[in-house]
């Protein structure tokens, strides 16, 4: 668990809340899925730095007892365009609605623990008040077969979703057998997948998105994804 100088440190390091009760209406986009190692922070943090190039307000909430996400957030570059990050743990997130819904944010981009077993009412409120919900899927049966009963409860709950091929290799039988995989669940595909690369990982490791390193291969995979959700969430920039 961080300690109160790193939360410090990140807080720091991001860019200054706005004014509270502000009119601007925050969309919330959420990165969800059952199985851990499906790729949920790795799309997080590199959708909020994509959102930040856009000129966007962006809250990062970091939901996952881990915080690999707030740790990112807190090696981030100062010359880097700013996002704001906070490590919230999934138990305490209803205590902070208001709180966070006062923020003068564009969008708030939300990075979550596998599954509900902790906190299933608390995780369960948080996906109904996602605007749209992302689900990280790597091209492998165990990852589809956890991501289906994912999908159904999403489909539930009445919010918006579609499943993420991630770490795919493409061209290969195994992203065709995924994506019909996925589609015969019934969910929603997102109509572009994110490769396998090892820029992806090397990008987490300075603190910034991929997009944000020199010739990073991996930046058009993060832009397009981006460009869906900012069109799915109904976001001009």
């Amino acid at each position: 668990m961080m300690t109160k100088n790193t939360q410090s440190t990140v807080r720091k390091r991001a860019s200054r809340p706005g004014p509270l009760h502000c009119e601007r209406t925050a969309k919330w986009l959420v990165i969800s899925t059952a199985k851990g190692g499906s790729g949920k922070s790795t799309t997080a943090r590199n959708l909020a730095v994509a959102a930040a190039h856009d000129g966007l307000r962006v809250l990062l909430i970091d939901t996952d007892a881990q915080q690999a996400v707030a740790r990112w957030a807190a090696r981030r570059p100062e010359q880097a365009p700013p996002l704001t990050c906070e490590a919230i743990a999934l138990a305490e997130i209803e205590s902070h609605w208001s709180r966070l819904d006062a923020w003068d944010a564009d969008i708030v981009i939300v990075d979550t623990p596998p599954g509900v077993e902790s906190s299933p009412g608390q995780m369960q409120a948080l996906l109904r008040k996602a605007d749209l919900v992302l689900v990280p899927v790597q091209p492998s049966d165990d990852d589809i077969e956890s991501a289906a009963p994912w999908m159904e409860l999403l489909t539930r709950l009445d919010v918006p979703a579609h499943f993420l091929l991630n770490r795919v290799r493409r061209g290969s039988k195994s992203l065709d057998e995924a994506k019909l995989g996925l589609l015969e669940t019934g969910g929603r595909l997102a109509p572009i997948e994110v490769r396998d690369l090892e820029d992806i990982r090397r990008s987490a490791r300075a603190g910034i998105g991929v997009m944000e390193l020199r010739a990073g291969n991996g930046a058009d995979d993060y832009r397009s994804v981006w460009a869906f959700a900012r069109s799915e969430l109904g976001m001009r920039t």
